[in-house]
């Protein structure tokens, strides 16, 4: 009896380790969840120090910067509008914080800032390239439309039926050029910050 009674206790033991192993992690994501939120609250406009919220974290500082980090990142997206331009700019103001305003580090986001201003002038040009392409085809398309209905009918070249196909697909091509560039430059930022 004696001899199950220890085996008994082992089993025990090693579950009790189990689950303090297990317990460790949910603190630790507890404190990525802190940061998390407030990196949210900083890019919501709230007057958040997120490295004094670093400072504060002591120890875990790590799981409470992974956190920040993430939610930083996130929202340096490639801008279909100018809104996403000004959050990605905040972004690297609070990323740019939690590095102590490192020269270095404001200078790699000069030349990401370059990047996705870059990218916006190409997705409009070719934007505009393209319904210069099918400016034509619109024209013969109202034509076409006015010796069928005998009306005359403006057709935008975004209106096209083929348009927002060949849209999409060039759009792909431009995402996925910048994207991966993008992605990179992130990369690169979480292993500066030690979080990769």
């Amino acid at each position: 009896m004696a001899e199950i009674k220890s085996t008994m206790e082992m089993v025990m033991e090693r579950a009790a380790r189990i689950a303090a192993k297990a317990g460790a992690p949910a603190a630790d994501d507890e404190r990525e969840k802190e940061g998390m939120r407030a990196a949210a609250a900083f890019m919501a406009g709230e007057d958040v120090d997120l490295a004094g919220k670093l400072n504060e974290a002591g120890a875990a500082g790590r799981e409470v910067l992974r956190g920040m980090v993430s939610v930083l990142l996130r929202n340096i997206v490639l801008p279909r509008f100018d809104e996403q331009m000004d959050s990605a700019g905040r972004a690297m103001a609070g990323l740019l914080s939690l590095a102590g305003n490192n020269a270095e580090l404001a200078a790699f986001f000069g030349e990401m800032k370059k990047m996705l201003d870059q990218y916006q002038a190409s997705r409009k040009q070719m934007r505009d390239q393209l319904e210069e392409a099918f400016r034509r085809q619109a024209e013969q398309l109202e034509g076409e439309l006015a010796r069928q209905t005998g009306m005359a009918m403006k057709v935008e070249p975004s209106q096209h039926p083929r348009f927002q196909e060949e849209w999409l697909r060039v759009l792909d091509q431009l995402n996925g050029q910048y994207g991966q560039a993008l992605d990179e430059q992130k990369a690169m930022i979480a292993r500066f910050l030690g979080v990769a």
